[in-house]
């Protein structure tokens, strides 16, 4: 096909045919789109009649014009949503890595990474209307920040797992490590603690294994048995530790003596 009349003279032969509809042809891909009912009319019927005013014809492979059609079509959405989820992983690749150096509190961290999935979703359905694309987008992003800081709040605020026990000056804990998560406990200010932390055959992995509380300048590699972690929290609040991703978090409160 040399010229735009090329694809309506194509489609007009093909309309003609019996069984023969949904006829799209492509003057940029020479390529003709269409649905065939074969018990009407068959494919080698079709391209002799493409062939008889003049044009060359041959199949496609299987399948290859179905993919063309939904290229063609779908393409800026997937475009727009292959660009959204770069950036979302830039951008949660950096709020991880804030939360890791305790830079964000976990009720924004939770904010931010619930926003940018349902803003990533927003953007990725077949909305035509710009205003109606970016109205979404927002009204996403404002539910999802609100439920965050809900999230984030319940999980500050949940019961630790572990209190110490004073004895002869010195606070004892003891918890136990699990594959997905780091234990919490609840100590007194002033007081050194030995924290003992029992790790199961298989519950240290890739992720885990290494445990970072910076408040403490304190970074410890755990193995399967019996690990003493030994400090003496000054003031009151919380100690927050992650593991080396950022992945898995835990928290020390730290509260005054009874």
């Amino acid at each position: 096909m040399t010229c735009p009349q090329c694809p309506k003279r194509i489609a007009k032969a093909l309309r003609k045919l019996d069984g023969v509809e949904n006829v799209t042809v492509s003057l940029k891909t020479s390529d003709a789109v269409f649905r065939l009912d074969s018990t009407k009319t068959t494919l080698p019927e079709v391209i002799a009649a493409i062939e008889d005013i003049g044009y060359k014809a041959s199949e496609k492979p299987s399948g290859a014009p179905l993919v063309k059609l939904l290229g063609h079509r779908f393409t800026a959405a997937v475009q727009t949503a292959g660009t959204v989820l770069i950036a979302v992983m830039g951008l949660a690749m950096l709020t991880q890595g804030a939360g890791l150096t305790g830079m964000i509190p976990d009720s924004v961290l939770y904010a931010v990474l619930i926003g940018l999935a349902l803003v990533a979703v927003c953007a990725a359905l077949p909305i035509k209307r710009k205003a109606a694309r970016y109205g979404s987008m927002l009204a996403a992003a404002a539910v999802a920040v609100a439920s965050g800081f809900v999230l984030g709040s319940a999980v500050a605020n949940a019961v630790p797992e572990d209190t110490a026990i004073i004895a002869d000056g010195v606070q004892l804990v003891s918890s136990t490590l699990k594959a997905g998560s780091y234990p919490e406990i609840t100590v007194y200010s002033g007081i050194p603690v030995k924290w003992t932390i029992n790790a199961p055959p298989k519950s240290i992995n890739g992720c885990n294994g290494t445990f970072i509380v910076n408040d403490l300048g304190l970074q410890y590699t755990f193995h399967e048995g019996e690990n003493v972690i030994e400090f003496t929290p000054d003031g009151t609040g919380v100690i927050d530790y992650t593991c080396w991703m950022g992945m898995i978090k835990g928290k020390t409160h730290v509260i005054n003596e009874v």
